[in-house]
């Protein structure tokens, strides 16, 4: 049996609006989670400032100090990343929803039937599974936990710039490794482990 001109301009013209409508959904996406990775404060003085008081410092000092600037910076690497798939993920699974809804509704779309009910079966399933990657990978729980130990380390880094470091290094390297500490625990759940425990009442 033949397959009609209808439905076959149907199977060929479907596949390339759908591509053109994804593409643009992903522009969207983009700018969108660009726009507010801007918009989110960064610590950029650290970058500026906290370089420039390394220099010279006696190497005790500078470890402390190097230790604050990567962990930061790695917190920071962390939230941009978590932030990002967070918000893709979430936004492309709003579009694939709204896509599998208009792929059965638009008669001009798409006018083979049975490619109409497949195309919004995967754009429905795929939309299911990034909602489900989302809460079962954490996302964005990992994405805040992050952003939270960058600005705890941020401020840490702008109390050793104007502290008394040479006689508080150890209470500097208690705070590194109490923030994460906390970091880890946040992100794994669960009850605080002993050894933060031990941290937090030094702390106090």
């Amino acid at each position: 049996m033949k397959e009609s001109p209808t439905a076959s301009q149907g199977w060929k013209t479907a596949p390339r609006v759908l591509l053109v409508l994804l593409v643009v959904a992903g522009i969207v996406a983009i700018i969108y989670v660009t726009r507010v990775a801007v918009e989110a404060p960064r610590g950029k003085g650290i970058l500026t400032i906290l370089p420039k008081v390394l220099t010279g410092l006696p190497p005790e000092e500078n470890l402390i100090g190097q230790a604050i600037l990567q962990n930061w910076g790695e917190y920071r690497h962390n939230t941009v990343l978590w932030s990002a798939a967070y918000f893709c993920c979430l936004f492309f699974s709003a579009t694939f929803s709204a896509f599998a809804g208009l792929v059965l509704k638009l008669e001009f779309f798409i006018k083979n039937a049975d490619l109409k009910k497949d195309l919004s079966a995967f754009l429905a399933m795929s939309a299911a599974l990034l909602i489900t990657l989302v809460a079962v990978g954490d996302f964005q729980k990992k994405w805040r936990t992050n952003r939270l130990a960058a600005a705890q380390m941020e401020n840490l880094a702008y109390e050793f710039i104007t502290a008394d470091r040479k006689n508080a290094l150890a209470e500097f390297s208690l705070k590194i490794q109490q923030i994460n500490m906390l970091r880890n625990q946040e992100i794994v759940g669960g009850e605080l482990s002993d050894n933060a425990s031990i941290l937090k009442k030094k702390e106090k």
